[in-house]
């Protein structure tokens, strides 16, 4: 069912839309609103103390700050990057390897880290405005998210694959005429 809706959004117009919100997000909001200091959700792995330290160098001011932001651009953000990964891949795969159910199962991938920075920036969110208790658990589950994140983002380029199987497609389809 996923499959199949994610089938009908994969439209050339669709996957424009979101490429420009990306790139507009990537190189002019981020740059203009997110934090200037190390925050969490950009690192490769933490401990909760690690975590705690962290939040405590932001002082009040950049609390708040970071707050705003998981509480606003890190909501449109995962959205607007999982779908535009999960298109572009079902897409590009469903013209490179047409009828191969489990080529497109791999458009859920980018589906699967827009998730994990949901969960992600849920529990950032809680650890900035329950400072200055240390949250141990939250700070390990933040982790966890965090780290499926860096794990699972190198597959949103999947639809790479997808775009040469096409190609190779093509060239193939043309030489079978």
């Amino acid at each position: 069912m996923i499959i199949k809706t994610l089938g009908r959004l994969a439209t050339g117009k669709n996957i424009l839309i979101l490429l420009a919100l990306f790139l507009l997000a990537n190189l002019v909001v981020v740059p203009l609103v997110y934090p200037r200091f190390q925050t969490l959700d950009m690192l490769n792995g933490y401990t909760p103390a690690q975590a705690n330290q962290l939040i405590a160098s932001y002082g009040q001011q950049g609390r708040q700050s970071y707050a705003i932001v998981e509480a606003t651009l890190d909501l449109a953000y995962p959205f607007v990057s999982g779908m535009l990964f999960s298109l572009l891949t079902l897409y590009s795969f469903q013209r490179g390897f047409p009828n191969q159910k489990w080529a497109q199962m791999l458009a859920l991938l980018p589906l699967a880290v827009m998730l994990a920075d949901y969960l992600e920036n849920v529990c950032v969110l809680v650890l900035l405005l329950g400072y200055p208790h240390e949250l141990a658990a939250v700070a390990r589950v933040a982790n966890f998210f965090t780290t499926a994140k860096m794990v699972l983002s190198p597959f949103e380029i999947l639809f790479v694959l997808g775009f040469i199987g096409w190609f190779f497609r093509l060239i193939w389809i043309k030489l079978k005429v």
